[in-house]
């Protein structure tokens, strides 16, 4: 019998971001996602996530890959909110007003529309949520779904309070988008389903 050797998943880089863009989008196009790329990669540099060891912009990065591969949303705005999504609140950099005259109004929405004021509840932040334009909705949920991926790392106390805050706060958001793009929307549930269901819940 020949072993067989389960190769390791392929290391996720610069080179292989980009090459995911080239059969989606313009060369101009590409040049502005991956502007937006650097830019969150400079806003969020020497900033570690909450388990002590992972980079916030390894976050920001799946959160987008999330949006390519995982929904197929080729809209670069929403691509470009993606990437942002932490900069506005997590960094000094990027402002509302510096993302719209960098990378468009509509990015620039998206963007502050994600991103959670000071002091706001996450009741609060939701209602809002549905107040903005539907996009906004798309990239907080791939969001949510790569925290929880990540969940693991925490306590079972934790992952409990989280999940509980995602099915009763952020799922009636996924019924927002299914009244535009119900494909998408069955993408999304399917999706957190899959990750509360890897956590034991």
């Amino acid at each position: 019998m020949t072993a067989t050797h389960t190769l390791p998943p392929p290391v996720e880089n610069h080179e292989s971001f980009r090459n995911r863009l080239r059969l989606r989008y313009t060369p101009d196009q590409i040049e502005l996602i991956d502007l937006a790329y650097d830019h969150a990669k400079y806003s969020h540099r020497n900033q570690i996530r909450d388990d002590g060891k992972t980079r916030v912009f390894e976050h920001a990065r799946r959160v987008t890959l999330v949006i390519i591969d995982e929904f197929g949303i080729t809209d670069i705005d929403i691509v470009i909110g993606g990437i942002l999504h932490d900069t506005i609140e997590d960094a000094f950099l990027l402002t509302v007003r510096r993302i719209q005259l960098v990378f468009g109004g509509r990015a620039g929405r998206i963007t502050d529309a994600v991103t959670k004021r000071k002091r706001e509840s996450v009741e609060e932040y939701v209602r809002r949520l549905r107040l903005e334009e539907i996009a906004a909705s798309i990239v907080k949920w791939a969001d949510r779904i790569d925290n929880l991926r990540t969940l693991s790392a925490w306590s079972r106390k934790r992952q409990e309070r989280k999940i509980k805050e995602t099915r009763d706060l952020y799922w009636p958001l996924i019924g927002d988008i299914r009244e535009v793009y119900p494909t998408l929307a069955d993408t999304i549930e399917w999706l957190a389903n899959e990750a509360i269901s890897a956590l034991g819940f």
